[in-house]
């Protein structure tokens, strides 16, 4: 017998679960041990110091870590962040120890909580017209069909109703799980289409294709052209104007068709705040109007209204949409970034968007729309392969 010792990264609980099984772990062994397999970092700020102090004393007491400014054990650094390194398991004994505390701590407990019961949240289930999305088992492609004479990457490739179709039938043969059809660009300096002109450019070819076996969904920010999609054929809806509308608001409501809710702008001064303050915006009209939560799909909005800069802070930084609970689509296929970093024309761009396709899998993000689906595929089976260290993760 040869002795070996192997890494084995769990990123996920039901990675833990899986691989507890595989060992053959009892029942109750995995029951017990799952919750002992992942770190959760959790970063807490706006503590006192006598809070902090606390915190950090129950955290070692529980066997977790918890690393906090320098200057916090002399008594400074008042309100500087405090990193909590535990597993569920530790966190549940920690927020016992903060409820019999003062310092408001009882509702940090509850914060806490909260928080592992939202970024713990890796498979979602979400029923559409005829079918269900499946979200977190593996990534999703989302293939890219513009039908516009001025997109930034196929405008005018598929203006033609046939050729339209042979596209859409080629993206779903190389693996496509979506089709995303857009009737006006959205790239910097497009010119602005009407409702009938948008809507005649999709709708013939959504109402073709209605009995396609993958669902597509209709890419806009026009109320009427997304209704006129989903009586056709369409089955979610793609709202890149970030559901500010009222009339998409009633729309969302009365069909219950999932929604992709996209992010427009940026704030230089606290970017990452800002997308969290307006998806915490979305959360609350949805509520409003009666939209499930359950629906909804978040799309931080790459290249619109954001400079290289800014795209590269929020791809680093994906892990502070987890906050919300929902699954999140990224849009990132040869856009203008990585054409600045790369410089590289727009058809020029694959490797680029291969490299942040990797990233973006370990970043256990669920929707990737892109455009060259087949090779973008082929990135995402390998990159999962060597996440997990298995074969055959197609299904």
């Amino acid at each position: 017998m040869v002795l070996t010792v192997d890494y084995c990264p769990l990123r996920r609980e039901r990675e833990a679960l899986a691989k507890l099984e595989e060992i053959g772990a009892s029942p109750q062994g995995i029951a017990l041990m799952s919750k002992k397999a992942i770190i959760y970092p959790l970063e807490i700020t706006g503590l006192s110091l006598p809070a902090t102090n606390i915190v950090k004393q129950l955290a070692l007491a529980k066997g977790a870590e918890a690393a906090l400014h320098r200057d916090v054990l002399m008594g400074g650094a008042e309100g500087k962040p405090l990193l909590l390194l535990a597993t569920e398991k530790q966190y549940t004994e920690i927020c016992l120890g903060l409820r019999r505390n003062q310092f408001s701590l009882p509702w940090l407990a509850e914060k806490i909580e909260e928080t592992l019961r939202v970024i713990k949240c890796d498979y979602w289930q979400i029923p559409y017209e005829g079918g269900v999305l499946e979200l977190g088992k593996r990534p999703l492609l989302m293939g890219i069909l513009n039908i516009t004479p001025d997109s930034f990457f196929d405008g005018g490739r598929y203006l033609n109703l046939h050729q339209a179709v042979d596209h859409v039938h080629d993206l779903q043969a190389v693996g496509a799980d979506i089709i995303d059809i857009g009737g006006a660009s959205s790239r910097p300096g497009h010119e602005e289409v009407s409702e009938r002109d948008e809507a005649d450019r999709v709708l013939p070819l959504i109402e073709t294709l209605s009995d396609i076996k993958i669902p597509m969904s209709v890419d806009t920010d026009k109320p009427s052209v997304a209704r006129a999609a989903l009586e056709v054929g369409a089955k979610i809806i793609n709202d890149i104007g970030g559901l500010q509308d009222r009339q998409m608001l009633e729309l969302a409501a009365e069909s219950k068709a999932p929604l992709i809710v996209m992010h427009q702008g940026a704030d230089k001064s606290d970017l990452m705040g800002e997308i969290e303050r307006f998806f915490t915006g979305v959360l609350e009209r949805a509520q409003q109007y009666g939209i499930k939560e359950e629906k909804l799909i978040f799309d931080p909005g790459l290249g619109f209204g954001k400079d290289t800069a800014d795209n590269l802070e929020i791809v680093k930084n994906l892990k502070h949409l987890r906050v919300f609970g929902r699954p999140i689509l990224l849009g990132f296929s040869n856009k203008r970034f990585i054409g600045d970093i790369l410089d590289k024309p727009v058809e020029d761009r694959l490797i680029g968007t291969v490299a942040v396709t990797t990233w973006a899998v370990a970043q256990r993000v669920e929707i990737l729309r892109v455009h060259n689906v087949e090779a973008i595929g082929q990135a995402v089976r390998m990159t999962e392969a060597i996440l997990s260290g298995r074969a055959g993760l197609n299904g």
